[in-house]
C-alpha cells in the first residue's frame, strides 16, 4: 500500500472564509471593536499598505480625540462648555502649529521620534501577538497577518480612549461639583503672639472644632469622589482588556491559508516516507510508519476529545501529560488544523490567575501594613486587587507568548518549518504550568515581604554589606526565573515532537 502524498489529503485550512463577502477597509472604524473575528475574517484581503493608512488615520483621529477631551477638562472648575471647549482645542492647535513655525527641526525631529515610537511599539506587539493566529505556512505570512490586524486594530483605540475619557470627565466634574457644594472646612490660623496662653488655648479650642467639622466632611464625602482617580484607571485597565480581546479575536480569526504541499514524513526521524507501506517500519529510526500516516496519527490532544471521558478527566489528563511528558502531548497536537481547543484551555485558567493576583496584593499589604489598612479603605482594596489581578493576567499571556514566539523562531529556523502553531498549543496547554507558578510568586512574595522585617536579615546586611531588600528581592526572583526557565524547557520539548507532523 503506497501513501505517497498522504498530507494531499489534508482539507484546506478553514477554506469556508472564502465564501464570506469582504468589506472595505473603513468599516473597522465601526465593526472593529465590536465584531473583532468577523471583521478580521472579512478584511484579511486588505493589502498591508491600505492597512497602514487605516493605522496613520486612527493614530491621528486618536490624538485629536485626546485633545479634545483635555481641553473639555478644565483644570479647578470642572468641565468646559462646548463652545470653550472648542476655543481651547483650536488653541491648542494653533499653539502646535506656533511651536513647528518656531523651532520647525527641533518639532519635527520630536515628532518624527513620536511616530517611530509608535511604529515600533506596534511591530513589536504584533511579533509578540504572531503565534496565536499562527497557521501552517511561511512565518512570514503569519507575520503579515499579525501586522495586518494590529494596524487595522488601531480604530479600536477611538472608542477605548472615548470610553476612559468620558468617565475621567465625569468623575472629574462630580468631585468638582461636590467640593463646592462641600468646601474643605478651614484650620483656624496660629497666634501671632506665642505668649499669650489665653490666645493658645482659643487656638487650641478652634483646633478641636476644625478637626471634627473636618471628619464629618470627611464622612459626608461620597466614596467616589475620594476614589475618582483609581476609578479612572481601572476603567484605562478595563479599555486596555477590551483591546487585547479584540486584538487577539482578529489576530487568531480562521482564515484560508493553502495547504504546503509535503512527502510524508516519519514523525520520528523526518525520513521521507512517500514509498513505504502503511504497514512497514522506517528503514531510519525503525519506527511504525502506521504511527506517523495511519488513520490513529495525531488524534489531537485529551482536551480536544474532552466529550469522550469528560471535561474534568480531559483537564486532568492534559495538564498531567503537559507536565510530565510534553513530548507525547506534542505528538497529539494538530498543527495543520490547529483548532481553538487550546485557546479554551488557555482561557480557562486566567480567572485563577487574576483571584491568585488580587489576594496576593492584599496580602502583602497586610503584611507590610496590616490588616487595618485593608479594612479601613475597602473600595480602595477592592479596585487595587482587581488592578494587580488584571496585571498578572496581562503578564501571564504575555509571557505564554513571549515562550512560544522564541521557541518557535529558533525552532523554525533549525528545521526550516513554521513551528508556531505547535509552540503556541504547548504554551497554552501549560495553563496549569503557569497557574502553579503565580500561586507561587504570591506565597513567596508574602514570605520575602515578612522576611524583610526579621532580625537575622539585620544581620546578614551588616555582615555583607549587601541592602536588605536586595537580598529579599533575590530570595523572590531566583526560584521563579526558574520557573521561568522550565516553562521554556517544556514549550521547546513539547515542539520537537511537532517537527515532522503530516497533519
Amino acid at each position: 500500500m503506497n501513501n505517497a502524498g498522504a498530507t494531499s489529503g489534508v482539507p484546506s485550512q478553514t477554506a469556508n472564509t472564502d465564501l464570506e463577502r469582504r468589506w472595505p477597509a473603513m468599516v473597522v472604524f465601526v465593526t472593529a471593536w465590536l465584531l473583532p473575528a468577523t471583521t478580521a475574517r472579512r478584511t484579511g484581503h486588505v493589502r498591508l499598505a491600505d492597512a497602514w493608512l487605516i493605522h496613520l488615520l486612527a493614530t491621528l483621529l486618536t490624538i485629536l480625540l485626546i485633545m479634545l477631551l483635555v481641553a473639555c477638562a478644565e483644570p479647578g472648575r470642572g468641565v468646559r462648555h462646548i463652545d470653550e471647549a472648542f476655543i481651547e482645542f483650536v488653541l491648542m492647535i494653533d499653539h502646535i502649529a506656533e511651536q513647528f513655525a518656531r523651532h520647525p527641526y527641533v518639532s519635527s525631529a520630536a515628532l518624527a521620534g513620536i511616530i517611530l515610537s509608535i511604529e515600533i511599539g506596534h511591530l513589536l506587539l504584533a511579533l509578540l501577538v504572531m503565534p496565536w493566529g499562527a497557521r501552517d505556512e511561511p512565518m512570514r505570512n503569519s507575520y503579515r497577518n499579525a501586522v495586518r490586524h494590529m494596524w487595522l486594530r488601531t480604530a479600536h483605540v477611538l472608542p477605548c480612549v472615548l470610553l476612559v475619557g468620558t468617565v475621567s470627565l465625569a468623575l472629574h466634574h462630580v468631585e468638582f461639583e461636590w467640593l463646592r457644594a462641600n468646601p474643605v472646612p478651614k484650620w483656624p490660623e496660629p497666634p501671632a503672639v506665642a505668649e499669650l496662653d489665653a490666645a493658645w488655648v482659643e487656638y487650641r479650642e478652634q483646633s478641636a472644632r476644625a478637626q471634627e467639622a473636618l471628619n464629618t466632611w470627611a464622612a459626608q464625602r461620597r466614596w467616589y469622589v475620594d476614589y475618582s482617580v483609581p476609578l479612572a484607571v481601572q476603567t484605562a485597565f478595563i479599555a486596555a482588556l477590551w483591546l487585547l480581546w479584540g486584538l487577539f479575536g482578529a489576530v487568531g480569526a480562521s482564515r484560508h491559508t493553502p495547504v504546503i504541499e509535503r512527502p510524508p514524513m516519519c514523525e520520528t526521524c523526518g525520513y521521507n516516507l512517500s514509498t513505504m507501506p502503511i504497514e512497514s517500519r522506517c528503514p531510519e529510526c525503525g519506527g511504525a510508519v502506521e504511527t506517523s500516516l495511519g488513520p490513529a496519527a495525531r488524534p489531537g490532544t485529551v482536551w480536544q476529545r474532552g466529550h469522550e471521558l469528560g471535561r474534568w478527566a480531559a483537564w486532568w489528563q492534559c495538564s498531567v501529560m503537559t507536565l510530565r511528558r510534553p513530548r507525547l502531548l506534542g505528538r497529539q497536537l494538530q498543527t495543520i488544523s490547529p483548532g481553538t481547543g487550546h485557546r479554551r484551555f488557555f482561557a480557562l485558567h486566567l480567572p485563577v490567575v487574576f483571584c491568585i493576583g488580587a489576594t496576593g496584593f492584599a496580602g502583602f499589604v497586610a503584611v507590610e501594613a496590616g490588616v487595618d489598612k485593608l479594612v479601613d479603605e475597602p473600595a480602595m482594596t477592592l479596585i487595587m486587587m482587581s488592578l494587580f489581578g488584571c496585571a498578572c493576567v496581562g503578564g501571564t499571556v504575555a509571557f505564554a507568548h513571549l515562550a512560544a514566539l522564541f521557541v518557535g523562531v529558533v525552532a523554525g529556523l533549525c528545521y526550516g518549518r513554521n513551528l508556531l502553531p505547535g509552540t503556541i498549543q504547548i504554551a497554552c496547554y501549560l495553563g496549569p504550568y503557569l497557574t502553579a507558578w503565580a500561586l507561587f510568586g504570591a506565597i513567596s512574595g508574602l514570605g520575602a515581604a515578612g522576611l524583610a522585617e526579621t532580625r537575622w536579615l539585620d544581620a546578614l546586611q551588616s555582615r555583607t554589606g549587601i541592602y536588605r531588600y536586595d537580598i529579599v528581592g533575590f530570595t523572590w526572583f531566583l526560584p521563579n526565573a526558574a520557573w521561568g526557565v522550565w516553562y521554556f524547557v517544556l514549550v521547546a520539548r513539547g515542539t520537537a515532537a511537532t517537527r515532522y507532523a503530516n497533519r
